[in-house]
């Protein structure tokens, strides 16, 4: 059973996403303010932890990047505040998924589901530097890649590029990590964005990568991209709505 923490704006909104957790299995603890929830996240094992944007912004994202330096563990901020510079500041302090409030219930479990699912995928790629998902095989030590069994080439930055993304499932990179991964550098973002959008249009020609011929690499508008290794999350039955 996975163990998550929750801790949301009020007592009545943290109730009702723990209720939809517990509702699909869960064991769910609950925190009643953001230090208890922080405090908890950085010394208990969780498979999941769950927070809001609570008190002071820039207090709530120093404390967060702290938490990230302290668990490994899928960290989620559900919240009400949906503006981009809150997902974007969210996602580099470490987030794995940023989910703006009203929310289906639905969609929030297939967010959920997927981030579980990624998580457990991290530690896929065996000793030997190979990684094999659907028709694309990485050889990270032998600089290699196939698809479909046949080589494919790509230039020494695309490779980087693919290597990044692929190891990190599920994750949002920003196109200012990518552009330091790749070329060694800092960028200005909108820099950073142009450099990253070619590399990715090639990779996606070379590779024929879509979200109908998994894995694919996704676009986050405004943030950067991620590897996805899934056409489509999990279907749930949950007709609900949390705000």
């Amino acid at each position: 059973m996975k163990r998550v923490l929750v801790t949301q704006s009020d007592r009545k909104a943290t109730e009702e996403v723990a209720s939809v957790l517990m509702e699909q299995g869960f064991e769910v603890e609950d925190a009643h303010d953001i230090e208890e929830a922080l405090q908890k996240a950085k010394s208990e094992p969780w498979d999941l932890i769950i927070l809001d944007i609570r008190g002071s912004e820039a207090e709530f994202f120093e404390a967060f990047k702290d938490v990230r330096q302290h668990t490994t563990s899928p960290l989620v901020i559900l919240s009400g505040l949906g503006q981009e510079e809150y997902i974007v500041k969210g996602l580099r302090a470490g987030a794995d998924d940023y989910l703006v409030k009203p929310i289906s219930a639905r969609v929030f479990l297939a967010h959920i589901f997927a981030i579980l699912r990624r998580a457990s995928q991290k530690d896929e790629a065996p000793p030997s530097g190979v990684l094999k998902c659907g028709d694309l095989t990485i050889d990270f030590h032998r600089y290699e890649v196939r698809v479909k069994g046949k080589p494919v080439k790509l230039t020494g930055s695309e490779f980087r590029l693919l290597k990044c993304l692929a190891k990190n499932p599920g994750r949002v990179l920003t196109n200012e990590e990518l552009v330091r991964e790749v070329q060694g550098y800092e960028a200005s973002p909108q820099e950073a964005r142009d450099i990253i959008k070619v590399h990715i249009h090639n990779l996606r020609k070379k590779l024929g990568l879509s979200p109908e011929n998994p894995p694919y690499i996704k676009n986050v508008r405004g943030v950067g991209y991620m590897f996805e290794r899934r056409s489509s999350p999990r279907k749930e039955t949950v007709n609900r709505i949390l705000t």
